[in-house]
């Protein structure tokens, strides 16, 4: 096994004994979640070159992203501040329409052949 893999078993059994001793499936499942994002975040620092060349990633790129999550987020604020929509649901419909606006702009621009 390799070290991902060994890490990950590591995890599940960290949270499962957890959530055992506890007597809590909840905060077993907390603990999952935290330790899973933290191993996924370091594999992806560890092999950033290799994430790169297989996605294709460019500054462009980044930079797209970087502009969807700062949109997204100022509608979150806006439908919460005229609007007083609900803090989850206006974040996750902006990011839902914010999503479908970049799709559409994205398919309607002409194909590099």
């Amino acid at each position: 096994m390799n070290l991902i893999q060994r890490l990950f078993l590591i995890s599940v059994l960290c949270s499962i004994l957890l959530g055992y001793q506890r007597s809590s499936a909840m905060d077993g499942a907390f603990l999952f979640i935290v330790l899973m994002l933290v191993l996924s975040f370091s594999w992806g620092i560890m092999s950033w070159d290799e994430i790169k060349q297989h996605l294709g990633i460019h500054q462009a790129n980044i930079l797209a992203l970087a502009t969807y999550v700062v949109t997204s987020i100022g509608l979150g604020l806006a439908s919460i501040e005229f609007w007083e929509f609900p803090s989850m649901g206006a974040y996750i419909t902006a990011f839902i329409t914010m999503a479908t606006v970049w799709w559409t702009m994205h398919a309607m621009q002409p194909a590099n052949v």
